[in-house]
């Protein structure tokens, strides 16, 4: 076979001279449009649509900056990951997960990083849910939802007879002088000290025992525990607190239209 050596020449036109004259380019075909500041971006005609509804997928037209619609079905494996604009460095990842049951994953790969779900209010103010990864609390804009002790505004412990501690976070335990009075101070302070505390002896004694219970300060607790003749006896304790860690507030009532 002959080799033939021919050149071939591209439409070429400016911004202005397509928009005057919107060709449907033929299927295959090439044309070439010189930007205002002189860069060239290229389409491939189909045979059928008009060279302004075509994508550009020649030159610097497609670019990871360029806003695209983008169709069908796209699969990544393993993870999407993004660079953090401010810094450069740090990077946050989507990633789909199996086990133990199908999850779809937000988070971030640097230490301490945070992941939160963003709305927009009718104000146009945003609104987080947000999980604090390094201190392992979960809020909701400034609203604490629950931390690694639990649900917030809630704390629980066991304390054994000598005053130490032996379950529940959060909190220290000591023993007064003298028997049967035990004071605990919590990581937590109540706001306006609105808090309450049950406590429980537990023993296997069949002895009825009776706890008196003192807030001291918006972040302490002192315990009182007496037996059936009114004594103050060391005795182990468990107990749960209930405390408000933030003012209260009436939900918002929507307005009615007459």
């Amino acid at each position: 076979m002959a080799t033939t050596n021919a050149r071939m020449a591209q439409l070429v036109g400016s911004v202005g001279d397509y928009s005057t004259n919107d060709i449907v380019l033929l299927s295959g075909e090439i044309g070439f449009e010189i930007q205002a500041d002189g860069s060239i971006k290229g389409k491939v005609g189909d045979g059928v649509t008009p060279f302004s509804g075509l994508a550009y997928s020649l030159g610097e037209g497609v670019t990871l900056n360029t806003d695209q619609t983008i169709g069908g079905l796209k699969t990544i494996d393993n993870e999407l990951q993004f660079l953090n604009q401010g810094d450069g460095t740090s990077l946050g990842r989507i990633f789909y997960i199996t086990f133990p049951d199908p999850l779809f994953v937000v988070g971030g790969l640097e230490p301490g990083s945070n992941a939160a779900v963003q709305g927009v209010r009718d104000d146009g103010t945003f609104q987080n849910l947000t999980i604090r990864g390094q201190e392992q609390k979960l809020h909701f804009g400034e609203k604490l939802i629950a931390d690694y002790g639990g649900v917030a505004g809630r704390t629980w412990g066991s304390v054994n007879s000598d005053g130490t501690s032996f379950s529940g976070i959060r909190y220290t335990s000591v023993k007064n002088t003298g028997s049967g009075w035990y004071s605990l101070s919590f990581d937590d302070a109540a706001f306006g000290a609105e808090q309450s505390l049950t406590a429980n002896v537990v023993s296997s004694a069949l002895i009825a025992y009776s706890i008196n219970v003192e807030f001291v300060s918006d972040s302490q607790i002192d315990v009182r525990i007496f037996d059936n003749t009114e004594v103050q006896v060391d005795a182990p304790f468990s107990f749960i607190r209930h405390f408000a860690t933030e003012d209260y507030t009436e939900a918002p009532v929507n307005p009615t239209s007459i």
